[in-house]
């Protein structure tokens, strides 16, 4: 890797999208894309027994704040930039990133020639509240056109922060998804010039208490969903669980492009439905799958800590769908094994119109089911 600037370049398997001011997505934005990567170099952080502040807490003594005269006073006196950083109790991810008083280390520049926009084309109804209707939408870019990432150094940085910094995409890039909405399907992305981040060795790594980082508050899932016949062919039967934009009798056009050009199908929805009921609980269940609710004429949004993909494309009638999250207690493993139990009990009946789904795998109508299931038990795997 190249300390002087690590430069990716990215292809979508799902829509990317960073909203505006406006709640559109009309450019990507290096703020949403810094974001996710501060987001999880904190998590990775914490796992290597490192202290992190929390900046989104209301809280002013449980963020860094830097002394402006203070730093200075350490500097002349000799004092590197980082004694003088840890003398006012600045966390790892406040000197990389930056915080107030502290600007970040890193620049991150996002470039692209051409991209294709897919909102609007295919609406998904929810099955519990029929007038429901969430639009699939983002940016989607390929080898030909990349969604190209260069971080630059403003600052310097160390080697552990490039190697944490490599390994966090490196963990982005095979288990999570990148920029916002990506508890909606959004942000699966994959890289193409990967020897870029192969210098990231994790045993070049100081860990503290651990021989590798855990993240023992989250896990991860990818469900691979075979079809019994070509994803193309049911397509044109329409015979999926979704609306189109422009015109329901369009034998679903813009699932089509999807497809055909962009190679994935807009079922992270459907895959959420299902998940929901995992919890019984309610108040459980809006604490994970977040909420949107109004109360005493005030809107409340509660954020999900629960995250799932679209189907993108393993063949011709197989789709790979991500599944990750946190929060969810003690005993992960049971939690996961609920999960996926639910999705294979209920996947058929969500994804397809009453009329064509089937349970009965043996006979010929169509129907889907889980053929692999790959978990991250630990970040060996990144």
């Amino acid at each position: 890797m190249n300390k002087e600037s690590m430069t990716i370049q990215l292809k979508t398997l799902t829509p990317i999208w960073t909203g505006d001011a406006y709640g559109k997505c009309s450019e990507i934005k290096e703020s949403n894309i810094i974001g996710t990567i501060r987001w999880w170099y904190e998590r990775v952080s914490r796992s290597l027994g490192k202290q992190v502040c929390t900046p989104t807490l209301q809280s002013e003594d449980k963020k860094c704040k830097l002394n402006g005269e203070q730093f200075i006073r350490s500097i002349r006196e000799g004092k590197t930039i980082d004694t003088a950083l840890d003398e006012q109790n600045i966390c790892p991810v406040c000197k990389l990133f930056g915080c107030n008083g502290w600007s970040s280390k890193l620049k991150l520049v996002v470039k692209y020639d051409d991209c294709k926009d897919i909102s609007g084309k295919v609406y998904v109804r929810g099955r519990k509240f029929g007038k429901a209707k969430r639009k699939v939408q983002g940016k989607m870019f390929n080898e030909n056109n990349p969604l190209t990432l260069e971080f630059y150094p403003v600052k310097e940085i160390t080697d552990e922060e490039w190697k944490i910094l490599a390994f966090v995409i490196k963990l982005i890039l095979k288990w999570a998804a990148l920029g916002a909405r990506t508890a909606q399907g959004n942000g699966v992305v994959e890289i193409i010039n990967e020897d870029v981040l192969e210098e990231n060795k994790l045993n070049d790594l100081a860990f503290s208490s651990c021989n590798f980082p855990d993240l023992t508050d989250f896990f991860f899932v990818k469900h691979r969903l075979e079809f019994n016949e070509d994803i193309s062919k049911i397509i044109s039967k329409n015979v999926f669980w979704i609306d189109e934009y422009q015109d329901k009798n369009s034998d679903h056009e813009g699932l089509k492009d999807l497809w055909n050009d962009h190679k994935f199908i807009p079922i992270g929805f459907h895959i959420r439905d299902i998940i929901r009921r995992v919890e019984e609980n309610e108040d459980k269940r809006h604490e994970l799958f977040g909420v949107v609710t109004k109360k005493n004429k005030k809107m409340i949004q509660k954020g999900s800590k629960i995250f799932v993909s679209h189907g993108y494309k393993i063949n011709s009638n197989t789709v790979e769908c991500r599944i990750w999250g946190y929060g969810v207690g003690e005993n992960k493993r049971e939690f996961v094994n609920k999960l996926q139990n639910r999705v294979n009990d209920k996947l058929n009946d969500y994804l397809f119109k009453p009329k064509y789904k089937n349970k009965n795998k043996n006979d010929n109508n169509i129907h889907c089911n889980i053929s692999y299931t790959e978990y991250m038990n630990n970040l060996l795997k990144v």
